[in-house]
């Protein structure tokens, strides 16, 4: 979350920590006063935004900036409130230990268990294009600033589940600030050789496309490896199905000339937005959404990054078309750079998908 090597960090500790240094000097001298609490965290709030939207380097900056704001100052800020209202305004204090309650966990949710809870959705689809079941793996946006034990966790329960095809729809390494282009280029090697550790592959074929994370050498990624890139979009027969890669731009484009199969068909592209498309294929996968990482109940993600509706951007099996399905995970990583490091009410996804002959 803080980052500090991320210029905007320190300054921004710096004014709202003052910020909550001088509320408490002048509210402990009027402490008794249960409108002033009101006014100083409306003055607190309106700091902090302000400050975030001043000091941001992006647009991910300044969330992670406001995460700064709302969880551990937040927290501060209700804690100092529980302080001052004691022992005077009990039922005051209560509500602010009820605050402090709800900001930290929420904090520990979102920053320290939902990144790491990685669930594993089964879900069945029929066919008539297929004489023999099959078994699917969709793993998307590993988008990893550090390899890990977690990674491996991932791809060794997406072998486990011996799937016959291996998808993976993009963003594999995401760079860190300053430090991108190191980063970058020693976790792809990390990344490279945790895939030969674990030995990736998979029976009728594994499928990787670039994602919005990735440069044109991304597929030295899979180097070494039976896995099948799709540096250009093009669509390949693999006998009883056939696989058409998208390129990062093509997995935009609303009008891509799919051709038409009859094999089943399966399409990997990292934005779900040529789903929207009358796509002639029969299984769609795509990630880059997340999911949202932040889900509001009764809405949804407030940030989809494309132009798929709301709820298929939140994850979906979904049949969008007679006899086509999409599938979009929330992925197994989550957004690096500037980003905060959070999901919530949005665990990372691993999807896999049964296809069976249609009786």
């Amino acid at each position: 979350m803080f980052l500090f090597y991320v210029a905007s960090t320190i300054p921004y500790l710096a004014i709202v920590l003052t910020t909550l240094g001088l509320i408490f000097y002048f509210l402990r001298k009027k402490r008794e006063q249960a409108a002033l609490y009101n006014v100083a965290c409306l003055i607190y709030g309106a700091i902090a935004v302000a400050a975030a939207f001043l000091l941001r380097g992006d647009g991910f900056d300044f969330i992670r900036l406001l995460s700064i704001g709302a969880f551990p100052c937040g927290f501060l800020l209700f804690a100092m409130f529980t302080a001052l209202a004691l022992p005077k305004l009990k039922l005051l204090a209560g509500y602010f230990v009820f605050m402090c309650i709800v900001i930290a966990g929420i904090g520990i949710d979102a920053f320290f268990i939902e990144p790491h809870s990685l669930q594993m959705d089964h879900v069945q689809i029929e066919s008539a294009k297929l004489k023999q079941p099959m078994r699917i793996a969709v793993v998307t946006d590993l988008q990893t600033d550090h390899v890990s034990d977690y990674e491996k966790s991932a791809l060794e329960k997406v072998l486990a589940e011996k799937p016959d095809v291996i998808v993976f729809p993009g963003d594999y390494v995401q760079s860190n600030g300053s430090r991108g282009p190191v980063v970058w280029e020693r976790q792809k090697v990390l990344l490279n050789q945790l895939f030969k550790d674990v030995k990736l592959s998979a029976p009728k074929g594994v499928f990787a496309v670039g994602g919005n994370c990735e440069d044109e050498n991304w597929p030295k990624i899979f180097s070494g490896l039976p896995v099948t890139c799709f540096p250009e979009s093009a669509t390949i027969d693999c006998g009883d199905f056939v696989v058409t890669g998208l390129t990062l731009e093509d997995s935009f484009n609303q009008k891509y000339p799919f051709k038409h199969s009859d094999k089943f068909h399966i399409v990997v592209g990292h934005g779900p937005d040529y789903a929207l498309s009358s796509t002639d294929a029969d299984l769609l996968t795509a990630g880059h959404t997340h999911g949202g990482q932040v889900v509001i109940p009764g809405y949804g993600p407030p940030m989809t990054l494309c132009h798929a509706p709301r709820e298929w951007a939140q994850g979906c099996v979904k049949e969008i078309h007679p006899g086509t399905t999409l599938i979009l995970s929330r992925g197994v990583g989550m957004e690096r750079h500037f980003a905060p490091r959070m999901r919530f009410l949005c665990k990372p996804q691993i999807i896999i998908a049964d296809i069976v002959p249609r009786k």
